[in-house]
Order: structure tokens, then C-alpha cells, then sequence
């Protein structure tokens, strides 16, 4: 039996590279899995494997997935990550830590300080990166392209990264509250 690798997997493992380097702030970590949905999946996935990944929809911020909360609150429980909160806040901090309201009831927890999420892999989770992750990969050019990844995702300002997924994906801004103020003032140019 095949092992396969899934959208948890990843998140894992881009939590794991660049010498586990942080993600700081929960649009970014949103936005970071949904540009590695749309754009990065299909280049390191092996020919006709197909891969489990989040499912993203419209929402008040842009594109949101629901699974991606219950994986980092699943893997948070596993003791795999660690999310700590930072006094420090960016630009549109106030978007940084959301909690759709729809989803409220479904026990994910409200950060009313609005201070800024940081995602964090842990020892159970770094090894099982090494031991159920990295073996399965297509080979080493494939962590070389993630860990480029993570760090454009991680040096780019929040209010770039948001302009970046606005403007190249305007069906997943449909229903949102702040799409104005992020494509206000911005040309346009959709490269990461």
C-alpha cells in the first residue's frame, strides 16, 4: 500500500522547512495554503496522483478553508505544533487573526486581543516530517521549491500577499468585507 501524502502533510511540512521557521499570522498561514493549492501542488505532485487537499471558499476575507483550522487545532492536540501569540502586529493587523463568525460555534477559539497568531512545529512533529513525510516525497527538488515558497510567503507584507490572491483569484473575493482596501492603490502586477 502507497503512502500518500494529504494537505496536513504539507502544512506540516512547510512548518518543518527553512530550519523551522515560523508562520506568523493566521492570513498568512490561510493564504500560504491556498496559493500552494492553486499554484505549487501540481508542480511537485507525481504524475496522476491525486492528493487531499483543503477545500477553500469565498468568505469575508478572501478564500478561507475550515479544514485547515481543524488540522492546525488536530496537530495542535498531537502536540506537532505550537501556536504562540506575538504583541507584534503588521500590516492590516487587524485582519491577521480572524475567526470567520460562521465558524465560531465550532469551537475554534476568538483571539479579541487581536494579537498575532505564530505557528510553530514541535519535536513530534518534526519527527514525523522526517520519518512520514520527507521518505515519500518525489525527491529533493521538491524541498527546494517549498522552502522557496515558504520564504517568499513569509517575507512578503500582508497587505502584498492579500493583493497578490485578490487580483489573481477574484472569484474567492466575492463575499469580501475588505476587498477595497486591499486592491485600493495597488498596480496591477500578480506575481509572487
Amino acid at each position: 500500500m502507497e503512502n500518500k501524502i494529504n494537505s496536513a502533510d504539507y502544512l506540516l511540512l512547510l512548518l518543518y522547512l527553512n530550519n523551522q521557521e515560523p508562520i506568523k499570522g493566521s492570513t498568512r498561514l490561510m493564504k500560504m495554503m491556498f496559493i500552494f493549492n492553486k499554484e505549487i501542488l501540481s508542480k511537485i505532485s507525481k504524475p496522476n496522483e491525486k492528493i487531499i487537499i483543503n477545500d477553500f471558499e469565498a468568505y469575508k476575507f478572501g478564500p478561507f478553508s475550515k479544514s485547515l483550522y481543524e488540522q492546525v487545532a488536530l496537530f495542535t492536540s498531537l502536540e506537532f505544533i505550537k501556536v504562540d501569540t506575538d504583541k507584534k502586529l503588521e500590516e492590516l493587523a487587524n485582519l491577521d487573526n480572524f475567526e470567520e463568525d460562521n465558524f465560531e460555534a465550532d469551537n475554534f477559539q476568538l483571539n479579541e486581543s487581536n494579537l498575532m497568531y505564530i505557528y510553530k512545529i514541535k519535536k513530534n512533529g518534526i519527527e514525523y516530517v522526517e520519518n512520514e513525510i520527507i521518505p515519500h516525497l518525489n525527491n529533493e527538488a521538491v524541498v527546494t521549491k517549498l522552502e522557496k515558497f515558504k520564504n517568499k510567503i513569509n517575507e512578503i507584507s500582508i497587505k502584498n500577499l492579500l493583493f497578490y490572491v485578490y487580483n489573481k483569484y477574484p472569484d474567492y473575493t466575492k463575499k469580501s468585507i475588505i476587498k477595497d482596501e486591499v486592491l485600493k492603490g495597488h498596480e496591477k502586477k500578480t506575481n509572487l
